[in-house]
């Protein structure tokens, strides 16, 4: 089980500088109360996580993007050349 205190530290994070509501402290208060810490918590990692993965996928995105864009840019200058020398030809 956690201390007091760190049942109490997601309220603190609500409510900021504002009075934690009173609460009775007893078994099933706290048991409800450390049970929300720790959902908080594994939404907190899973949050972060997501985040993590969103950073990676726009990495990977702009990774790929500069690379398309040299084939892109490759393939307008080798159309650029071959229609250079149709004209040149005709």
């Amino acid at each position: 089980r956690l201390p007091r205190e760190a049942v109490a530290a997601p309220s603190l994070k609500i409510h900021g500088d504002e009075a934690v509501p009173v609460f009775e402290v007893d078994t099933q208060t706290v048991d409800i109360l450390y049970d929300l810490a720790e959902c908080s918590e594994a939404r907190d990692r899973d949050v972060s996580l997501l985040i993590e993965t969103m950073k990676h996928k726009a990495t990977e995105y702009d990774n790929e993007s500069k690379s398309e864009a040299q084939v892109l840019s490759f393939i307008k200058v080798s159309f650029f050349l071959v229609t250079l020398k149709i004209v040149k030809i005709v």
